[in-house]
C-alpha cells in the first residue's frame, strides 16, 4: 500500500477501485479534485482539507480519528457516498457547498465563519447519520442555510448523540429518525419535521451582579436557566454557579471569546454539555449529564483549588458517551491540598506521599501512601512550596473516546518552579465506562526536583464495564516518580511510581491489574509503592489484584497481605517484603534473581479450582 511520509499538497488525486493510499499519520490537501472509488486509510488524527470538489465510493474511507475539512473558496460538491468519518468540517466565508450522498459521521460541524449568507445543501433522498451535530451561523442574521438539493425534497438527518444549531435558516429536513434538533436564534423556512425552533435558550446578557448564574437580570430572556432553558455561554467572561442548578443542555465557548464557567454548585443537565474552544468549565461538586459530553480542542475542564481538606473535586456522570478531543484538556494539577498540608504533607527529611512514597533522605518511615487503589478519589498533599493536584472522576455509560490530555501530575514551587526539593505528588485519576478508544494520555506523575526529595506518585484507576479489553486505546498512562531535572538529559525518578489498576468486563469486580511502573526509576528501598496503603482503602480490595512491577519500580509490604499474584517484570524492580507474610493466591512461579528483597515469608496459596458435581 502506498503511504504519505510527509504532508501534502496535490492539485488533484485519483484513488482507482482496489487500490489503497495511506495517510500514515501526514495531512493531505487537494486544492481541485478527489475521486476515491478505492481507499483512502487514516491511521490517527489525519486532516484531509479539500479545496475543491470530491467523490467517494461506499466504504472508501477508513476514517480512524481524522477530519474532512471542507474549506474552499468556490462552490464545492462532496459526494459523501455512503462512506464513514470520524469527523466533516465544513467551515466557509459565504458561498456554496452541496453534500451527496448519504453518510455516517460521528461528528459533523458546519460553520459560517462571519456574517456573509453561507448556503449548504443536502441530497434529496439520502440520510446523514451523526453522532454528534454542530452548525453555527451568526445569531443576529441568521446566515447559515441548511436546506435540500431540491427543494420540497426532504433530506434526511439522524443525529443519535448531541446537537446544536445557532443562527440557520432551515428546511425540507427530515430529523425524524433521530433525537430532536434544537435550533436557537434560527427560522423554520417550513418542511422541517423533529425540529425545534422554539428550545428555550439561556443567552447571557449581563446585566446584573458580575458573573452570577441565578441573578435573572443576567440573561437575554429575564429569567434564570431552569430544566427547560439550553444554556449557551459563548458572549461572557466569567459565570459562576454557587447554587444547585438543573438545566436542559449546555454550551460553553466555540465562538472566538474566551469564557469561564466555575461551578461550585452540583448541576444536573438533562441533555448534551459540549465544552468548546476557549472555554475554561471550573466543576468542583458532583455533575450529572443525562445524555452526552464532548470536551472540544481548546477546551479545559479542571475543578477548584483546595485548602487542608478534599472539599472540590471533579466528579462527572455521563448517561451515554463522552469525547474529549485532541487539543482538549483535563487539567488538575495546583488543585489539591495548600502547601504543606493534607494527609501525607512534606516533613523534615520526606517528601509528600500519594500512590508512591515521596523520597526519604531520613532514617524511618517518613510519610505514608494512601487513597484506594481501584476506586482512587483523593487529592494530593501539599508541596513545600505549592498545592498538591487534585482528583478525576470520570463515570461514562456509553463509551469514552479521549484523545487528548488528562492530567493530574504533581509540580514543583509557586506557579509551577521546579525547586531544590519537596516536589509535589500526583493526584488521583478514575475512569469507568463501556469501553475507552483513542490515542490521549493519561497520567498522575510526581513532580520534578533539582536537587533532593522528589514527591511520590499519583493513582489511576481505569475500568471498563463492556469491553473485555484495552486494545482499542493506544495512548500513554503513567504514574512514575519526581525526576532530576538538574542537566538537559532528564534523570530517571528518585521516588515512588504510583498505581495504575486496570479492569475488564469479563474481570470479577474484585479482579484486576496493578502496574506499579517508575519509568527507569531507582529500585533502592525508600523508592517505593506500599500495601497496604496506610488510610482511605479497604485493606481487603486488592486480595485477587496481580502486581506487574515494571521499570524500577518496588512493591513493599507496611504489614502481611494477601494478592492474587506479584509479577516482578525485570532485574531493575523489586518486591520488598519488610519482614512481612506475602500470601499469593497463585501457583508458584520463580522472581528474577535478586528481585525479593528484605525477606519475610512468601506462602503459595492457589485458589481452588472449581469442582461442578453433576447428581442423577
Amino acid at each position: 500500500m502506498p503511504l504519505l511520509l510527509v504532508p501534502v499538497v496535490l492539485n488533484s488525486l485519483t484513488i482507482a477501485e482496489g487500490a489503497e493510499l495511506s495517510l500514515n499519520g501526514c495531512d493531505l490537501t487537494v486544492t481541485n479534485t478527489l475521486i476515491a472509488a478505492g481507499e483512502l486509510v487514516a491511521k490517527a488524527t489525519e486532516t484531509v482539507t479539500l479545496n475543491g470538489n470530491a467523490v467517494f465510493g461506499n466504504n472508501s474511507m477508513r476514517a480512524a480519528r481524522s477530519t474532512l475539512l471542507v474549506d474552499g473558496h468556490e462552490a464545492q460538491m462532496i459526494d459523501l457516498g455512503g462512506s464513514s468519518f470520524a469527523r466533516v468540517k465544513v467551515t466557509r466565508s459565504g458561498g456554496e457547498v452541496t453534500i451527496n450522498g448519504g453518510a455516517q459521521i460521528e461528528e459533523l460541524i458546519i460553520t459560517a465563519i462571519d456574517e456573509t449568507p453561507f448556503t449548504c445543501r443536502f441530497a434529496a433522498g439520502k440520510e446523514i447519520k451523526v453522532g454528534r451535530f454542530i452548525a453555527t451561523g451568526d445569531r443576529s442574521v441568521a446566515n447559515l442555510s441548511l436546506c435540500s438539493v431540491t427543494p420540497g425534497a426532504a433530506w434526511g438527518l439522524k443525529a443519535t448523540g448531541y446537537a446544536r444549531v445557532i443562527g440557520a435558516m432551515v428546511s425540507d429536513s427530515n430529523a425524524g429518525s433521530g433525537m430532536t434538533v434544537p435550533a436557537f436564534d434560527s427560522l423554520d423556512k417550513e418542511g422541517n419535521s423533529n425540529w425545534d425552533f422554539t428550545a428555550k435558550s439561556g443567552i447571557w446578557s449581563g446585566g446584573g451582579v458580575a458573573g452570577k448564574f441565578d441573578d435573572a437580570n443576567n440573561w437575554a430572556s429575564g429569567s434564570v436557566p431552569d430544566s427547560e432553558t439550553h444554556v449557551l455561554l459563548d458572549n461572557v467572561a466569567t459565570v459562576n454557579i454557587t447554587a444547585a442548578a438543573n438545566i436542559a443542555s449546555l454550551t460553553v465557548g466555540g465562538n472566538g471569546t474566551a469564557v469561564a464557567l466555575n461551578a461550585s454548585a452540583p448541576l444536573t443537565v438533562a441533555g448534551t454539555m459540549m465544552l468548546l474552544d476557549q472555554s475554561t468549565t471550573s466543576l468542583s461538586k458532583p455533575v450529572v449529564v443525562n445524555n452526552s459530553v464532548l470536551l472540544g480542542a481548546g477546551a479545559t475542564l479542571t475543578h477548584a483549588a483546595n485548602d487542608a481538606d478534599e472539599a472540590n473535586k471533579l466528579f462527572l456522570t455521563v448517561a451515554e458517551e463522552m469525547v474529549i478531543e485532541d487539543g482538549a484538556l483535563i487539567d488538575v494539577r495546583l488543585k489539591g491540598n495548600a502547601a504543606g498540608k493534607g494527609y501525607s504533607p512534606p516533613v523534615t527529611g520526606h517528601a509528600p506521599s500519594h500512590g508512591g512514597h515521596g523520597r526519604n533522605m531520613n532514617p524511618g518511615e517518613g510519610q505514608f501512601c494512601y487513597g484506594s487503589i481501584a476506586s482512587p478519589t483523593n487529592i494530593s498533599s501539599g508541596s513545600a512550596y505549592d498545592r498538591g493536584c487534585g482528583a478525576v472522576r470520570l463515570n461514562v455509560g456509553g463509551t469514552l473516546r479521549h484523545d487528548g490530555v488528562i492530567m493530574a501530575d504533581g509540580l514543583g514551587g509557586s506557579g509551577g518552579n521546579i525547586p531544590n526539593y519537596y516536589s509535589g505528588t500526583g493526584g488521583s485519576v478514575w475512569i469507568t465506562a463501556a469501553d475507552l478508544v483513542g490515542g490521549g494520555s493519561i497520567t498522575a506523575n510526581a513532580g520534578n526536583y533539582l536537587v533532593n526529595y522528589p514527591g511520590g506518585a499519583g493513582r489511576i484507576a481505569l475500568v471498563l464495564t463492556k469491553a473485555d479489553s484495552f486494545d482499542n486505546f493506544s495512548g500513554m498512562v503513567a504514574a512514575r516518580g519526581g525526576k532530576d531535572v538538574s542537566s538537559l538529559t532528564d534523570k530517571v525518578p528518585a521516588s515512588g511510581a504510583g498505581t495504575i489498576y486496570r479492569r475488564t468486563a469479563s474481570e470479577r469486580f474484585n479482579r484486576g491489574t496493578v502496574l506499579i511502573d517508575n519509568a527507569g526509576g531507582l529500585n533502592a528501598t525508600i523508592n517505593c509503592t506500599d500495601i497496604p496503603p496506610a488510610t482511605f482503602c479497604d485493606p481487603n480490595e486488592f486480595q485477587r489484584f496481580t502486581f506487574a512491577v515494571a521499570n524500577g519500580g518496588t512493591l513493599r509490604l507496611r504489614g502481611d497481605c494477601t494478592v492474587g499474584d506479584v509479577q516482578i517484570m525485570d532485574s531493575n524492580s523489586r518486591l520488598n517484603l519488610n519482614s512481612y507474610t506475602l500470601t499469593i493466591r497463585s501457583r508458584e512461579h520463580p522472581f528474577p534473581t535478586g528481585t525479593v528483597i528484605n525477606y519475610g515469608k512468601i506462602i503459595w496459596d492457589p485458589l481452588p479450582s472449581t469442582t461442578v458435581l453433576i447428581l442423577k
